[in-house]
């Protein structure tokens, strides 16, 4: 058994605060704050969000 991955390449902690299983709603909240940096004109920060979508 392969133990999942997080975003920066690690393994994902057993003892992790978010529950894997609701992972796509996180992300949905990951992109809708990607889209208010976006609008704001933080796109290096938009960037950098975006890169831990799963």
């Amino acid at each position: 058994n392969i133990p999942p991955r997080s975003a920066s390449g690690g393994s994902v902690s057993k003892n992790s605060i978010l529950d894997p299983k609701y992972s796509h709603i996180y992300d949905c909240y990951k992109k809708s704050y990607a889209e208010i940096l976006y609008r704001w004109g933080y796109l290096q920060q938009r960037s950098e969000v975006l890169k831990c979508l799963t």
